[in-house]
């Protein structure tokens, strides 16, 4: 019940909105202790009994997996220091610009996190087959450049750090190629030039996070695989109706991430 409280009413750093709202609580269960003679006793706090004591309060809205795959949108995953996780959306489009492939980005991204999209650019580039590289020039050629605007929605929260990188690099295959991106996939991971996925922190708070916002499928590091041992062995319930998926390279990231295609992507490296 304290759980559901959290989940629906506070999720918040500390504690002291749920003090609040378990006095808001007591407070009520006192007055119909007092008011009602035939109350049976003794009284079992339910969730029941909290979404009719807080029937008109709001509730905490997280956000939500996409309803259906779309070209160039992407889970990525976010954790904060105060311990509170969650989905951050990755969005590109296309768009004119004065040179080719220009990147716009908004947002909010901190200088990490635009350099981690910079290094996926040029990673997400080498991976499209030689037919779908001239396409793309063709295309600029023909109409006018083309840039790319990547955005992550929620603009008034700051974003940084370089666990997106994966993420970002799949937006943009999937952009470029046209594949649109399984909506019931999350992921994190630093990405580089090699297109190896490198370790990131927080992985317990990412992974219960993402869970809330309706993912099925999680991909993270193998880098990682020590963290997921201590979560397994601590926390295991926050691996409970999830899978995940230990990932070392981009190859691996778009295999599972990507919907059903048969597009043979240039292994660019060795």
């Amino acid at each position: 019940t304290i759980e559901y409280i959290i989940n629906n009413y506070t999720y918040e750093a500390g504690v002291r909105k749920l003090k609040e709202k378990i006095f808001d609580i007591i407070r009520e269960i006192n007055l119909r202790c007092i008011t009602k003679s035939n109350l049976e006793r003794p009284i079992i706090i339910s969730t029941e009994i909290v979404k009719e004591i807080f029937s008109n309060k709001p509730k905490v809205t997280h956000k939500l997996i996409a309803p259906k795959p779309h070209i160039g949108l992407v889970n990525g995953l976010y954790a904060t220091t105060v311990g509170i996780g969650g989905i951050t959306i990755i969005e590109t489009f296309k768009m004119l610009a004065d040179s080719k492939f220009a990147l716009t980005l908004t947002g909010q991204q901190g200088d990490v996190m635009k350099e981690s999209m910079t290094c996926a650019k040029t990673v997400a580039w080498n991976l499209l087959p030689e037919d779908y590289k001239k396409k793309a020039i063709k295309e600029c050629e023909d109409n006018g450049n083309f840039g790319i605007h990547i955005h992550c929605p929620e603009a008034a929260t700051p974003k940084d750090g370089p666990s997106a990188g994966a993420a970002i690099t799949l937006a943009l295959v999937s952009l470029l190629t046209g594949i649109p991106v399984n909506n019931k996939v999350a992921l994190t991971g630093e990405i580089d030039l090699n297109g190896s996925v490198h370790m990131i922190g927080g992985l317990d708070i990412k992974i219960d996070g993402g869970k809330q916002a309706g993912v099925e499928t999680i991909l993270c590091p193998k880098q990682n695989h020590n963290d997921l041992e201590i979560i397994q062995l601590e926390k295991p319930e926050i691996l409970e109706g999830i899978k995940i998926i230990e990932v070392e390279t981009i190859w691996e990231v778009l295999n599972h991430a990507l919907m059903d295609n048969d597009l043979k992507f240039q292994k660019y490296i060795g």
